[in-house]
């Protein structure tokens, strides 16, 4: 198993849209409805477990999503291996915000990153809807990675998110120079054996 320090993990979005909620969750299983945000970025270290005999070590940052460091977001991405674009399904500026954050790392990072996973959060605001199911199925497939809508506040969808991007990880060179298909973890996956490739999970 790669160190944690080797499979970077980066989220990133708009302020508020649940990035440190969602990492909270996971790591802790708790829920700050008044979390703080995040100045400059956050860093800490999960292991992810695939099955039962596969576990992949992750470090993740939690970048601030304020527009006065999106200037410093860009040196977080160095070395990363899988990129996770967050909004606020409540939010359409939060939406215009990762669709620029998708753009940015197709055009500036693809050439190195694994893979990337947009995530709706807060889908458990269902009244307060901004953004629709089709907007965000079509921007997942404009770039060809998996979209995922989720709640911090009630742990839906949060362990497939991570376990998606350990997937990714795991899935792909150096974990193995050359991957047999034998040796393959699927997930969610539309197609097998591109588990980075695009697919739509709901689970709220």
């Amino acid at each position: 198993m790669l160190a944690s320090s080797e499979n970077k993990v980066i989220f990133v979005g708009l302020s508020g849209v649940g990035k440190t909620s969602i990492i909270n969750k996971k790591q802790r299983g708790d829920f700050n409805i008044y979390q703080e945000a995040t100045i400059g970025a956050a860093y800490t270290t999960m292991n992810i477990e695939i099955d039962s005999d596969t576990e992949v070590s992750i470090g993740v940052w939690d970048t601030a999503g304020q527009e006065r460091y999106d200037s410093l977001t860009p040196l977080y991405f160095r070395n990363c291996r899988v990129a996770v674009v967050v909004f606020d399904l409540s939010s359409r500026d939060s939406f215009d915000k990762a669709e620029l954050w998708l753009k940015v790392i197709n055009d500036k990072y693809s050439g190195y990153l694994e893979g990337y996973v947009l995530v709706g959060s807060k889908c458990d605001k269902v009244n307060n809807r901004k953004v629709s199911v089709d907007e965000a199925h079509t921007l997942a497939e404009k770039y060809g990675t998996h979209y995922y809508e989720a709640s911090a506040k009630t742990g839906e969808c949060i362990d497939d998110i991570f376990r998606q991007v350990a997937l990714i990880i795991f899935n792909a060179p150096p974990v193995f120079k050359e991957v047999n298909s034998i040796d393959r973890k699927t997930f969610g996956s539309t197609k097998t054996g591109r588990e980075n490739c695009y697919g739509y999970y709901s689970c709220c």
